[in-house]
């Protein structure tokens, strides 16, 4: 979102959660929805109707217990962008293996990487588990996408 006149044109970043339960399976879980901003403004005046982008500016988990993953047995987190039911792009991922530990009640980044995509109204933000051999148990978490409007 902007605010054009009142602060000169900064972005406004929106914050997206999505509680996760604990699991040892994979899972796919929508998190957002790209909506259709010019149709939703109900006004057209010039410099001040928004855009339809978004950006994802950061992606962080926050997990409810201490979690450290294993070598052979872990879970791969990935967020992906969705274009009319299918994976357009992968946007960040994090292997939680030996490697990793979750502290509980800390924000851990799930990629610092991320570039600008091409979203469009419809496109769908999901947060997606791929299990590596029987996988570890993820504790119960919080998944915090950060969002910038872009005209």
């Amino acid at each position: 979102m902007k605010l054009n006149k009142l602060l000169g044109n900064y972005d406004l970043t929106q914050f997206v959660s999505l509680a996760v339960a604990s699991a040892n399976a994979a899972f796919k879980h929508p998190v957002y929805t790209v909506p259709n901003l010019k149709s939703l403004a109900g006004f057209a005046t010039l410099n001040v109707a928004p855009g339809n982008g978004i950006k994802v500016r950061g992606a962080y988990l926050i997990p409810e217990t201490t979690f450290t993953g294993v070598i052979t047995n872990n879970i791969t987190l990935k967020l992906q962008q969705y274009r009319a039911g299918a994976v357009h792009a992968t946007i960040a991922s994090l292997v939680v293996d030996a490697t990793v530990t979750l502290t509980a009640f800390e924000a851990t980044l799930i990629d610092a990487g991320l570039a600008s995509q091409n979203w469009e109204p419809g496109d769908v933000l999901v947060v997606e588990a791929d299990v590596n051999g029987t996988g570890e148990t993820l504790p119960a978490m919080t998944i915090l996408v950060s969002l910038d409007a872009v005209r």
